[in-house]
């Protein structure tokens, strides 16, 4: 599979997210954003029944797992709480440990 418009794409996401975190602070608005790695929901359950490739995936996994959806509302839910106030322009990886492998 190429991976470029993929990668380009999330690029593009953080870029977004930190321009318009820029543009906001002085309203008092907060943007941050949310990564998440794999996550076996329907679009994915097909794709990971496939042991070869839930197999491959994993190996590229440092916590050797894949993520379900309840493990991405703790990020979400503290990016939208008033403990996450002076944060904004953050990205951040609910990714079991991809992003630094």
């Amino acid at each position: 599979m190429d991976a470029i418009p993929y990668n380009a794409s999330k690029g593009g996401v953080i870029a977004f997210t930190r321009d318009l975190a820029c543009k906001w602070a002085r309203h008092g608005i907060n943007v941050n954003e949310v990564n998440p790695g794999l996550i076996e929901t329907d679009l994915t359950r097909g794709y990971l029944q496939n042991e070869a490739n839930r197999q491959s995936r994993l190996s590229r996994i440092p916590m050797k797992r894949i993520g379900d959806p309840e493990e991405i509302v703790g990020a979400v839910l503290f990016l939208a709480s008033h403990d996450a106030r002076l944060m904004t322009g953050a990205s951040v990886y609910v990714d079991g440990g991809v992003t630094i492998w």
